[in-house]
């Protein structure tokens, strides 16, 4: 197993205690870049356009992850003390 060394978040620098707060970091941070493409998607130059591409599919992946991390946690939560 893994041990979790100092793990810190990217917005705020904050310590990291646990993998759930950090999967609530990440979540935070997607919702930040979910604005950032929303708010570019229709102003974007099209020799831009592959940077909202790849946000996006950065959003969807990202959100894979979180969900797939979040199954996995789930059935080991009662059993920690």
């Amino acid at each position: 197993m893994i041990e979790q060394a100092h793990v810190r978040t990217l917005i705020g620098e904050r310590d990291v205690d646990s993998l759930e707060q950090a999967l609530n970091e990440l979540e935070l941070s997607l919702v930040t870049v979910e604005d950032v493409v929303a708010r570019n998607a229709d102003c974007a130059a099209a020799e831009d356009s592959y940077i909202g591409v790849n946000l996006g599919l950065y959003v969807q992946h990202t959100k894979h992850i979180l969900t797939r991390c979040r199954q996995l946690i789930e059935p080991h939560e009662g059993a920690q003390p």
